[in-house]
């Protein structure tokens, strides 16, 4: 007779909602919520103390929207949309002084405005 291991995941791991989600392990009775910080690229584990998967479900989103609601908003200058407006000014300043072709800019403002498509076209 085979031992199972008491951090061997006893049911599958239920996604919730991207970034959180809860297992249960045979270690323990209650389920787990795992939500994932970007800020420290890594995951923060609590217990649910629920036997249930519907309630650990419901505790796992109380707790994401309670964690999610304390982080602070990224500030303007580290976004993306700042860089690339600095990039389209780099780039009109180098076709004014002559470095740069117009189509340059035009490019890049293609790129960065470009919208994904989630449709495949036939």
């Amino acid at each position: 007779m085979t031992k199972k291991s008491p951090s061997a995941l006893a049911e599958n791991i239920v996604t919730v909602r991207k970034g959180v989600a809860i297992y249960k392990v045979n270690a323990s009775p209650y389920w787990q919520v795992r939500i994932r910080d970007r800020s420290r690229d890594g995951y923060i584990v609590r217990s649910t103390k629920e036997k249930s998967r519907i309630e650990a479900r419901r505790a796992a989103e109380e707790l994401a929207d309670s964690f999610f609601a304390e982080r602070k908003p990224v500030e303007k200058a580290y976004t993306f949309q700042y860089f690339a407006d600095r990039l389209i000014k780099k780039g009109l300043r180098q076709v004014q002084n002559r470095e740069r072709n117009a189509n340059y800019v035009r490019t890049i403002r293609l790129c960065l405005e470009n919208k994904v498509r989630t449709a495949v076209q036939n």
